[in-house]
């Protein structure tokens, strides 16, 4: 069911051999965690995912969450663009051009995500969630946790969530260009309690920084929505506006699918 590669490490040196020297340009990928701040060493299971097609070539980026030694989750939108991946989890962000704090993976994509894009939002991207695999473990003495099937049903209205990612920090103001720092953010969320169409599979996030709290954006995609003050991993980062989205991880479906990867 899983893919393999005959000869990863030969793939990986040809990719490197690509990206070595390459200034990456963010201008049109899925900003850093608004209203946050500088995560250091506070999750540092989080990470960032970059992308790049079959020929090496630098396709988009996101956020991750490690939750195994081998195992990345991520959201299904950024996995889909690209079979390959450089993970990093330096919390002050990795320098383009160098390979230091990288390592490599390749990439799968939930078989039932489905992103249609078309008007009527409710029912058009369905389980935005993916995994990169890693070829050498990253070893840490903690790790995203999966949760309980169910558990974003019991949560009450105002549940405090952490948002963490990496993403564009930055706007230019004379130009408007994203500015992309690569950092990892961290920024103090709070659960919307819904009932509408997509809470089957989504988790509302409120996006109020008048209240103090932060936002996903840009760059935070697949980034993973905590179970505030904990290490469980309630969803990823997928869409929003005005108000963020993240996919449920808790499904019995999302589940079963990653205990495969685990397993």
């Amino acid at each position: 069911m899983h893919r393999r590669f005959s000869n990863p490490f030969r793939i990986m040196a040809v990719l490197l051999a690509l990206i070595v020297g390459l200034v990456l340009s963010f201008g049109g990928t899925a900003l850093a965690i608004t209203n946050g701040q500088p995560d250091e060493d506070n999750h540092p299971y989080v990470c960032i995912v970059v992308i790049f097609d079959e020929e090496g070539q630098f396709v988009t980026c996101g956020s991750g969450v490690l939750v195994s030694p081998t195992v990345v989750l991520t959201a299904g939108h950024v996995t889909t663009e690209g079979p390959y991946a450089f993970v990093s989890f330096a919390p002050e962000g990795i320098e383009y051009g160098s390979l230091e704090g990288y390592t490599f993976g390749t990439t799968y994509t939930h078989p039932e995500y489905q992103a249609e894009y078309e008007p009527g939002m409710p029912g058009c991207l369905t389980h935005d969630v993916g995994v990169v695999q890693l070829i050498e473990p990253v070893i840490m003495t903690e790790y995203g946790t999966l949760p309980d099937e169910g558990i974003v049903d019991t949560l009450e209205m105002k549940t405090d969530l952490d948002l963490v990612g990496y993403g564009y920090n930055d706007i230019d103001r004379p130009s408007g260009d994203l500015i992309f720092y690569g950092a990892r953010y961290y920024a103090p969320s709070e659960l919307i309690a819904s009932k509408d169409k997509q809470s089957d599979e989504f988790i509302k996030i409120t996006a109020n920084p008048g209240q103090g709290k932060g936002a996903p954006y840009f760059g935070d995609s697949g980034g993973p929505v905590l179970l505030g003050g904990t290490n469980v991993i309630l969803g990823l980062v997928s869409y929003g506006a005005g108000v963020g989205y993240a996919a449920r991880v808790d499904t019995e479906d999302v589940l079963s699918w990653i205990d495969g990867w685990l397993a």
